[in-house]
């Protein structure tokens, strides 16, 4: 039996949106990660979560919600390497 061995140092980015409205000490977070498994089909991997999350913001602006919670919408990137970015 081998295994194939990879061994580097990667940069992940996270991008963390609130809401401006909402009480800042009750804050609800909603996210999603965008990458995938070495060996998988990408953003597949979590894109309808990602998709939603994006689609809830969108909707909130338009339809001028006021959420009594402050709204956090978070995206990590590399989760699934370690669940690096979601220690970040």
């Amino acid at each position: 039996m081998s295994t194939d061995v990879i061994a580097e140092t990667r940069t992940t980015v996270n991008i963390i949106a609130d809401t401006r409205t909402g009480n800042k000490d009750k804050v609800i977070v909603v996210g999603a990660h965008l990458d995938s498994v070495l060996a998988g089909p990408g953003i597949n991997d979590n894109g309808s979560g990602t998709a939603t999350i994006l689609e809830t913001a969108i909707q909130m602006k338009k339809l001028k919600i006021q959420p009594r919670q402050q709204v956090r919408f978070a995206f990590w990137g590399a989760e699934e390497l370690g669940l690096l970015g979601s220690e970040n």
